[in-house]
């Protein structure tokens, strides 16, 4: 008996955390979809990012205080919400998926504002001569090849709030962007 309990547990446990994904691969190059619950793909919501530089009041009055650079996109939240889980999963194709999925794939959270979503790339203070400058805080994944061409990314615990992946070329400024809601 004991023994069947454990076993139960164990197949329980694989169930509730494997997910079987069985989407076509997405049509084009560069696509990106959200895996919901029911097995459908999702879109994710697209936008070609800006670079916004900021100085604070103390820097403009008196040339000393705070620099910023940052990462902008337009509304304050994304349309594409996800329900909080354990696991997440998404597809991308990327016309192949013999490179290491790091180097094309890369996943921000962003601050929410009034009308933006805003991802501080660089800081700078020219009292404390402190910089901070491309020291991206990426959100970690597992991803692992999916169909001829694509990658199946799994990301795991991740908090409430805004996101973007920023896919392929490390020059590219399009943002594929959801939310994730309790």
């Amino acid at each position: 008996m004991k023994s069947f309990l454990i076993l139960f547990l164990l197949a329980a446990t694989t169930f509730v955390y494997s997910q079987d994904i069985s989407i076509p691969e997405p049509e084009f190059i560069g696509e990106i979809v959200y895996v919901a619950s029911d097995n459908n793909p999702v879109d994710l919501e697209m936008q070609t990012a800006s670079i916004r530089s900021g100085k604070s009041v103390g820097r403009m009055v008196t040339g000393a205080g705070k620099n910023k650079v940052l990462v902008v996109v337009k509304g304050a939240k994304s349309p594409v919400r996800i329900k909080k889980s354990d696991t997440i999963y998404f597809v991308y194709n990327n016309g192949s998926n013999d490179i290491t999925p790091r180097k094309v794939i890369q996943l921000l959270e962003f601050e929410s504002e009034k009308k933006t979503r805003e991802y501080l790339f660089a800081n700078s203070s020219n009292l404390t001569g402190q910089t901070t400058q491309g020291e991206l805080n990426l959100i970690n994944y597992k991803a692992k090849k999916y169909g001829e061409t694509s990658y199946l990314i799994i990301v795991s615990n991740l908090p409430v709030g805004e996101y973007a992946f920023f896919l392929g070329d490390e020059e590219s400024r399009d943002a594929y962007l959801f939310g994730v809601d309790e």
